[in-house]
Parts: structure tokens; C-alpha cells; sequence
């Protein structure tokens, strides 16, 4: 992909504009429970004082509809802008990453691993070896404790909701490059298992993947997951 593309302005018509996110709803108690998101002014507003960079929105889930576990068809997202976002019109890679089992999108943004965001980016991305990106923490998180991230009769298409729904979502409403060759993921944990789980199963999503310390491997190895399968033209999420 051009990399000029980083610097080439996305207009109003081609993208909507991440603003008045919902409250979480049917959401279970959680220690480090965040604030009220702020609301984000409109792309051409007379900014008075710091916009949010860190967002909480509650975004439509329909992979995850009639799952058995009565969860909703709706999830929640952190997503971290980079310090440019407000000064200019530029388009963001973006990296998204999957927290572990029993962990939501609050863990990695609150201060819970030693993370902080937007804070812990911001520093890696001033020194100089990663540039600006968009970073969207998932929710996997369910009333079993977590989802693993995968399709399954009873706890829903997670897969699905990662892949589809997540992605969907955050290019149409924010600036992102939407092209896999400037779209991550990682994951901690489940997360991680979870992460090279969806790059493997979905290159035409993803063009890179970190785990770190990724859970579930198979004893017999990576060949035997279905993400170390040869692609098929009938697989979907």
C-alpha cells in the first residue's frame, strides 16, 4: 500500500466520526470501572480545551445474536487515538488487541498490567520506533468469563464479532487506514491465543499479529489448529 496514504486526508463523506458513544448496559461489575466517556466534538469544531483521546463505546454485535448465553448483541471497545488525531485530517493504522481470560476492554486502559492508556502508547510512540496509530482494546468478556474468541454454539460468534463487527465499526467511525496491510492484532493470554487465531484464519483482515504468552496451544502443535490450515474460498467468520 502507498505509503503516502498516512497523510492523505479522509473526508466527512467517506467515513462517520466516532461521537456520543452509549452507556455499557447488562455489564458486570468491574474494580476499575472508567468515567462517562466524553462526548467528541464535530471534525471542523473550535476545539477550547483537550478532546478526549481515550473513548468507550458500546458498539452493535449481531454475530453475537441468539448465542445461549443471553449475552448481548452489543460490546464495548477502548479506543486510544494517537496525539495528532485532533490537529490534522491524516488516516491511522490500527492495532487491536484481545485481553486475557476474564478480562475486558477496561483492563489494559485503567492502569491493571501496568498499561495506561492513552499514556504507555504515547511514550513508545515518542521514541521515534512506532509511528502514530489508533489502538482498540476488544472486550471478550462474558458471563462464562471469556469468550476465547472463537465461533461456538453456545457462547456465540466471537470470532465473528472481532473480525466483522469490531473492525466495521471502528473504520467507518474513525480515520483508520482500512487495508490489512495497516491493521494489527495482539492479545495476552487467551488474548494472544485469540490473536494469532483471527491474523491465521483472516490475512485479508489482518496483516500482522502479536501474542504474548498466548494460551491453548495445541499439544500437537500450530500445523493441526485450523488457522495453520490452508485457506479455503468457502471459510467466513
Amino acid at each position: 500500500m502507498d505509503p503516502s496514504a498516512l497523510d492523505r486526508p479522509v473526508g466527512r463523506s467517506q467515513r462517520g466520526w466516532l461521537h456520543n458513544p452509549a452507556p455499557s448496559r447488562g455489564r458486570p461489575p468491574h474494580p476499575t470501572l472508567l468515567p462517562k466517556p466524553t462526548i467528541l466534538p464535530a471534525p471542523d469544531a473550535t476545539l477550547t480545551v483537550e478532546p478526549a483521546r481515550l473513548i468507550h463505546v458500546e458498539i452493535p454485535a449481531p454475530a453475537l445474536q441468539a448465542n445461549m448465553l443471553g449475552d448481548p448483541a452489543h460490546q464495548c471497545l477502548a479506543i486510544s487515538l494517537p496525539p495528532s488525531y485532533y490537529q490534522c485530517g491524516r488516516s491511522y493504522p490500527v492495532d487491536y488487541f484481545l485481553p486475557g481470560f476474564g478480562d475486558d476492554e477496561r483492563a489494559f486502559a485503567s492502569g491493571n498490567y501496568r498499561i495506561v492508556l492513552p499514556r504507555t502508547v504515547d511514550v513508545v510512540m515518542a521514541g521515534g520506533s512506532v509511528r502514530e496509530l489508533i489502538v482498540v482494546v476488544v472486550n471478550g468478556r462474558n458471563p462464562a468469563g471469556g469468550s476465547i474468541y472463537v465461533n461456538f454454539p453456545v457462547t456465540g460468534n466471537w470470532e465473528g464479532f472481532g473480525v466483522r463487527d469490531a473492525v466495521t465499526y471502528l473504520d467507518r467511525m474513525c480515520r483508520s487506514l482500512a487495508h490489512p496491510a495497516w491493521r494489527g492484532i495482539a492479545g495476552h493470554s487467551i488474548g494472544g491465543f485469540g490473536a494469532l487465531e483471527l491474523a491465521m484464519s483472516h490475512p485479508e483482515t489482518f496483516g500482522a499479529v502479536h501474542g504474548l504468552s498466548p494460551g491453548l496451544s495445541d499439544p500437537a502443535g500450530w500445523k493441526n489448529r485450523r488457522s495453520a490450515a490452508p485457506p479455503s474460498p468457502t471459510t467466513t467468520c
